[in-house]
């Protein structure tokens, strides 16, 4: 069932486009989530609530005029409209065509929602890792535990006609522990997540998950000071994406390509990296948290090679 049932979207665009301006888009959301932290031995917050909204752009000779409301009604919405038209002050329109919708991926099937699973049983998987990192060892001092879900409709409509409809499920389960020992502290931090329903706890139990990151913060205390100097790393999967995300990542995102303010703007073809390198941006891995059907402008997820044995390829 579709997320615009209350108005005509493309009646909206005509609006937004009436003084002119080359393109028009109408961005529909609707968020359901849930977030519970437990510190000091206690739940400390349990927040969950309902968020929903439209936001109307028109891009006129490379200029964006955005505006945004929670008035979901056809009348409110074109009242927003002319609020946007009248930013635009030249530039003639495309006109609107019919809709075009493009046909949406199956995604990745949610066993559980957790939009429906009972708050009760999400404080209850909360307190059962805050108390199993406790009995690990005496010496756990802190322990830390934070639970996310939501759940995400959005619908992209614009002026050349693309309808796009999409919803996002997922999951966040934090354990941070923090242990002491005479004027030795150290922490231990254990996350699982993904784009996934509430069948991730039984995948990823809250007590193995809360066991591990008290055992790290634990086996930490022994450690032995790090010498200085140059050697060689081994970096686990998820540090190396995190330090390929810093390292390049801002660099080659498009629109600071596009603008010519990244330092790989005039670099396509050129070697950036050690041959061995090969950087792959992948939206359509089953469950990750970066994953989608479509991206926040309907374009469809892709797996893009941006480094290929060192050489900038996109």
């Amino acid at each position: 069932m579709s997320i615009i049932v209350e108005f005509d979207p493309f009646k909206v665009l005509k609006h937004a486009l009436k003084r002119g301006g080359e393109f028009a888009e109408l961005y529909m959301g609707e968020t359901i989530n849930t977030s519970i932290v437990c510190e000091e031995d206690r739940i400390e917050k349990v927040i969950s609530g309902r968020d929903r909204g439209i936001g109307i752009r028109v891009i006129s000779n490379l200029k964006t005029s955005y505006a945004y409301t929670n008035d979901i009604t056809e009348k409110g919405l074109i009242e927003l409209a002319d609020v946007v038209s009248k930013a635009v002050k030249e530039g003639s329109g495309e006109g609107v065509i019919g809709p075009v919708r493009k046909e949406t991926p199956s995604g990745f099937s949610i066993k559980e929602p957790p939009s429906l699973v009972p708050l009760s049983k999400k404080v209850s998987a909360v307190k059962r890792g805050n108390n199993t990192a406790r009995k690990v060892d005496k010496r756990v001092r802190q322990v830390r535990v934070v639970y996310g879900d939501g759940f995400r409709r959005t619908a992209i409509v614009n002026s050349i006609g693309e309808w796009v409809e999409e919803e996002r499920t997922w999951l966040i389960y934090i354990v941070q522990v923090v242990a002491a020992e005479g004027n030795i502290i150290q922490t231990g931090y254990e996350p699982v997540g993904g784009a996934i329903g509430f069948e991730l706890l039984d995948e990823n139990p809250p007590a193995k998950v809360a066991e591990t990151a008290a055992k790290r913060a634990i086996i930490s205390l022994a450690a032995r000071k790090a010498p200085g100097g140059k050697m060689t790393v081994v970096l686990s999967s998820e540090a190396g994406g995190t330090m390929i995300h810093e390292a390049i990542g801002h660099g080659l995102e498009a629109d600071l390509a596009g603008q010519g303010l990244s330092v790989y703007s005039e670099m396509l073809g050129d070697e950036i990296a050690a041959p061995i390198i090969t950087v792959i941006d992948d939206a359509t891995i089953p469950y990750k948290r970066g994953s989608f059907s479509f991206d926040d402008e309907g374009s469809p997820a892709q797996r893009t090679v941006l480094v290929e044995n060192g050489i900038l390829k996109s």
